[in-house]
């Protein structure tokens, strides 16, 4: 196996994903918000958009493994996965409970809930706001142990189209327990990000729009190729369906927005997507920016926090004001500094140890496979 191409789009896409996710905590966490009004209000929909992504590229993976008949290597799979997070994600987890001068914010949950991705659940940023971002990732891993698994059921059984009815019925179940979830904040029983926002039950919706794009690209070619030669309309709807949940979330944790504004965001960006891998589409154009930031959206992710509050408190020391302009610019330089010497030394020779250690297998066939190829998402 080699490594896939890489789709300009994707890239697009990523880079647009990680930009919103730093702004918006550059407005809502340290004092940017006067010079990104407008981030704060939907900025925080960056982290939809990498499900999003997750969900077509994971997805699409283990998919074209049961169209084409091959073998089951799911422990391939998780390997894979290990090799491709785990690594800097480590890194940065010792950076954070070895050099506590670097906490940008309250304190650090227990180490065991980090290492368990269990992080999520009950997680109350108000106290324990350290490196709370992770809380994506253990969405994201408990998709990883999961999706194998569903996708053997639903292959097994030849359920075929039953699994868009499968995914619809767990995006209406994710609007009700956030409905519950909502009136439990509203009896005083917890706040808002730890009982609707973070929970892996309560944010799945990226990811079953992401999956459901790739389903349909690789069992319905013709409806896929519909939608390819209508790429243009794919984007104006994402984008208009994008605006609504924009509009509706002027009071984000009111019961309208948290109930339907994760599902309207994830069919947007979904719609977005189709437009992004569509054949002869503008966003397939390439750019060494977007691919750049692209390749270092995860290491972006993982440090930014870190980095901002080092940039600010080196501001802070030599009498800039720490919310200015030019202190904003410094953030941004720094979190790309900082990301790219994390590719370079880890995620990077990791990746290549994976690609090792998987281009020498012989494809297996047989009735079903899921052995991962080399993740499109590097």
């Amino acid at each position: 196996m080699t490594p896939m191409q890489r789709i300009n789009g994707l890239d697009h896409l990523r880079a647009l994903a990680i930009t919103f996710v730093f702004f918006f905590h550059c407005a809502i966490l340290f004092g940017f918000g006067e010079l990104l009004p407008h981030i704060i209000k939907f900025g925080w929909s960056g982290v939809d958009l990498f499900f999003v992504l997750s969900g077509y590229l994971i997805g699409g993976q283990l998919l074209r493994r049961v169209a084409s008949g091959r073998e089951i290597h799911i422990r391939d799979f998780y390997v894979q996965r290990f090799l491709r997070i785990m690594p800097a994600y480590w890194l940065v987890l010792a950076i954070y409970f070895t050099l506590p001068w670097v906490l940008e914010r309250g304190r650090l949950p227990p180490l065991w809930r980090f290492l368990t991705f269990t992080q999520n659940f009950g997680l109350d940023a108000t106290v324990d706001g350290a490196f709370s971002h992770a809380w994506s990732l253990c969405v994201e891993e408990h998709f990883y142990l999961l999706l194998p698994g569903l996708i053997l059921f639903f292959a097994r059984f030849r359920l075929g189209a039953r699994t868009f009815l499968f995914g619809g019925l767990l995006t209406l179940l994710g609007m009700a327990i956030r409905s519950h979830e909502w009136t439990r904040v509203s009896a005083g029983d917890g706040n808002w990000y730890q009982l609707v926002y973070y929970p892996t039950y309560c944010h799945i919706d990226g990811l079953i729009a992401g999956v459901s794009v790739a389903a349909i690209s690789i069992f319905y070619p013709s409806q896929w190729d519909w939608l390819e030669r209508r790429n243009r309309v794919a984007l104006t709807a994402g984008l208009a369906v994008l605006l609504i949940g924009y509009l509706i979330n002027d009071g984000q944790k009111d019961w309208l927005p948290s109930v339907i504004a994760f599902p309207l965001v994830a069919v947007g960006y979904g719609l977005v997507l189709i437009a992004a891998v569509s054949k002869n589409s503008f966003l397939g154009r390439g750019s060494l920016i977007t691919k750049w930031v692209a390749i270092l959206s995860y290491s972006m992710y993982l440090t930014h926090k870190i980095v901002i509050h080092l940039v600010q408190g080196a501001a802070t020391a030599y009498d800039l004001a720490p919310n200015s302009a030019p202190v904003l610019a410094l953030c941004a330089l720094c979190t790309v500094g900082s990301a790219y010497v994390v590719h370079v030394a880890v995620e990077r020779p990791f990746m290549h140890l994976r690609d090792r250690l998987f281009s020498s297998r012989k494809p297996h066939h047989s009735k079903l496979s899921l052995q991962s190829q080399p993740d499109a998402s590097t």
